[in-house]
């Protein structure tokens, strides 16, 4: 369906993009900081989430309407910018005591952190105009119905995604009692921070 030479540049982009610093890491590893890997993993399946709604967006070409429509992209845009000032707040507001590794870490609900994943990647309209403009790039039309390949292409990344992240996340989870001090707190602040700066500079963002 997708000739070799096509394939193996996506994988090759897909890495750089993956490991690059963004919004949707610095939630996962937060949590997997307070929560362990549990907490970590579950988020990046609501990141996952997130992919796989922006690859059907493009697959069916509605992401079409946030590059034509200011008024949508507008939209979208500042519910996602609130979302990361929203838990930017959060995390700088969050009481950080020192862990105590002896018992069991705090528990948050799945479908809390799943959702907290999703909305971060769903409600950021960048990302879905950076899919609209990638993932076709890597499709060809005399091969197979474009759209089939952009969601191979989607589940690819997201399937390359997941494995990172969640290893990061066991990574992150089984570090906890590094950062079970200080380290921790100036962590989850700076993090806080980021996330406030990054919802500003998504509201300001042209499309």
């Amino acid at each position: 369906m997708i000739d070799t030479q096509s394939l193996a540049l996506f994988v090759v982009a897909s890495v750089a993009l993956i490991a690059a610093p963004g919004p949707d890491m610095l939630l996962m590893t937060v949590r997997s900081l307070g929560g362990g890997p549990r907490d970590g993993v579950l988020v990046t399946v609501g990141l996952v989430s997130g992919v796989l709604f922006h690859t059907c967006i493009v697959a069916f070409g509605l992401a079409a309407l946030l590059a034509a429509s200011p008024l949508a992209f507008a939209v979208v845009k500042w519910i996602g910018a609130a979302y990361l000032v929203w838990l930017g707040v959060r995390a700088l507001r969050e009481p950080i005591a020192p862990l105590d590794l002896s018992a069991a870490p705090r528990r948050y609900r799945a479908r809390e952190l799943l959702g907290q994943g999703f909305l971060s990647n769903a409600l950021n309209p960048k990302v879905a105009l950076f899919f609209f403009t990638f993932l076709p790039q890597f499709a060809d039309g005399e091969r197979a119905p474009v759209a089939a390949q952009i969601v191979v292409l989607g589940l690819l990344f997201a399937a390359m995604g997941f494995s990172s992240y969640a290893a990061l996340s066991f990574a992150v989870g089984r570090a906890r009692g590094f950062l079970a001090t200080g380290a921790r707190r100036v962590f989850t602040r700076v993090s806080g921070g980021v996330m406030i700066a990054l919802g500003a500079r998504l509201a300001i963002a042209e499309r």
